[in-house]
């Protein structure tokens, strides 16, 4: 006879992980979590566009206070399909109520990606939410020009299936993040994919997505709204 569990700890850490799954697997529509918990009044005239086709992948639900992440991201709720982080109120130390949760949804089988209002306050706070995440980023500045697809991070097997869908160039302006391994670079700039292709990679990216404990998170650096970020992040998502 098998012995019987030993805690009720690997049932409650592993929740997240199998709603996550369930969200994902038999056709269910995805669950979209949008934390916007200091979110402009700019945003909707931005991303007003991204929002509505959004709402035509799945079922989106927009939380605006930290009360109302921490109780939708506790263990014992269903996971969502996906998180999207739209502002940078989450980057803010002191805000553990919400960062440790969506920290232990990535690790235990979700995917997040900070875009949107996020790029604002990255020089500032970036780098907390990065270690805490286990990660090395840094904020690596502003910096402007044409953004080119690296094909090899967003498809590592080689076969350009979901880098076939993706923009070539988009991009003018983003706040760039720093250490970032060559398989995690979604995109460079002009400059850097010189340095890439030539074995010298500087490392630094504006948009960018690593794994984290068992799924993975994304950066989206964009400082304006535009058709190829979109893409992106719905190509983060599993959404494109």
């Amino acid at each position: 006879m098998a012995p019987p569990s030993t805690t009720t700890t690997t049932t409650t850490t592993t929740t997240a992980a199998a709603a996550a799954a369930a969200a994902t697997n038999n056709d269910a529509e995805p669950y979209i979590l949008l934390l916007s918990l200091s979110i402009s009044p700019l945003f909707s005239i931005n991303y007003g566009s991204f929002i509505t086709k959004l709402a035509g992948k799945g079922k989106v639900k927009r939380v605006k206070t930290h009360e109302s992440a921490a109780r939708i991201l506790a263990p014992e709720q269903p996971a969502p399909s996906v998180i999207l982080v739209t502002d940078p109120a989450i980057l803010i130390p002191d805000n553990d109520e919400v960062l440790d949760p969506v920290i232990r949804y990535i690790r235990e089988g979700g995917t997040c990606v900070l875009m949107g209002e996020v790029y604002c306050m990255v020089s500032m706070f970036g780098n907390n939410f990065f270690e805490r995440a286990g990660l090395p980023w840094e904020c690596a500045g502003n910096v402007l020009g044409k953004f080119v697809l690296n094909p090899s991070a967003v498809d590592p097997v080689g076969d350009d299936g979901l880098a076939g869908k993706l923009p070539q160039r988009y991009g003018r302006d983003a706040v760039f993040v720093k250490n970032v391994k060559p398989e995690e670079a979604w995109y460079l700039n002009e400059d850097e994919w010189v340095y890439q292709t030539s074995g010298k990679a500087l490392g630094r990216a504006p948009v960018a997505m690593a794994r984290v404990g068992r799924e993975k998170l994304g950066y989206v650096g964009d400082a304006k709204a535009e058709g190829g970020s979109e893409d992106v992040v719905f190509a983060m998502c599993g959404l494109l």
